[in-house]
């Protein structure tokens, strides 16, 4: 009996009961680095001045408007995954991970971003991480839409995650103070100010709020910022 399966990566053959297993000899990796200039002329380029991009698997797409301004910035994409870059972001010491399959990363407009921090997107595959227009992230945030590791039943014997990721929202004019935690299917709305080591980890639906704590509850309302003090 012969029986054949492929995969992204290898071909595996089974012949009377034994499987054997060969990688593809090539793969079309198809990946793509987009520019677009102020006019919004788009072409292709090799690289982005300030950000180290690692494709990981083939159709990956990353489009980034200028002007922009990376500093000690990598991101890594695997299949079928997308990030884009609005125009005027400024992004330091930031690690961005898009690596599980279809992973969707989307930053708006004047994004700043100083002083590190992480995006993380896997193994959790289908999930995205959008970001508004005129957003102020300080130093060391972690934004994960997966817990990393696997959760199950105890008496399922085909142990059957159920901690599933999911997509985070950031809304437009949102301030993240250091040490912020967002956590996967979360939501942060419009006009939002999150406080130093803060968790969140649920979906905040009103603007013009302050949240803080672990996890994050309002603790004010009716409010908004300015970068300016």
């Amino acid at each position: 009996m012969f029986k054949s399966e492929v995969t992204d990566t290898k071909v595996i053959l089974t012949v009377f009961g034994i499987k054997l297993t060969f990688k593809k000899p090539f793969r079309i990796k198809n990946n793509k680095i987009l520019l677009c200039d102020k006019n919004g002329n788009e072409r292709k380029v090799n690289k982005i001045k300030g950000l180290k991009i690692v494709f990981k698997g083939q159709n990956a797409v990353i489009r980034v408007k200028e002007p922009y301004k990376f500093n000690h910035c990598q991101i890594l994409l695997g299949d079928d995954c997308s990030a884009s870059f609005g125009k005027n972001v400024e992004l330091r010491n930031v690690d961005i991970r898009a690596v599980a399959k279809n992973s969707v990363l989307e930053i708006g407009d004047a994004l700043s971003w100083g002083g590190g921090g992480n995006i993380f997107m896997s193994p959790n595959p289908d999930t995205k991480v959008i970001v508004g227009n005129n957003c102020l992230f300080a130093d060391h945030l972690y934004i994960s839409t997966s817990d990393g590791h696997k959760i199950y039943a105890k008496d399922d014997a085909e142990q059957k995650a159920i901690n599933m990721g999911g997509d985070i929202i950031i809304g437009n004019h949102v301030w993240l103070a250091r040490y912020t935690t967002v956590l996967k299917n979360s939501k942060i709305a419009d006009n939002c100010v999150v406080g130093a080591n803060s968790l969140i980890n649920k979906k905040y639906e009103e603007e013009n709020i302050v949240l803080a704590g672990q996890p994050a509850k309002k603790v004010k309302e009716n409010i908004n910022w300015n970068i300016n003090f």
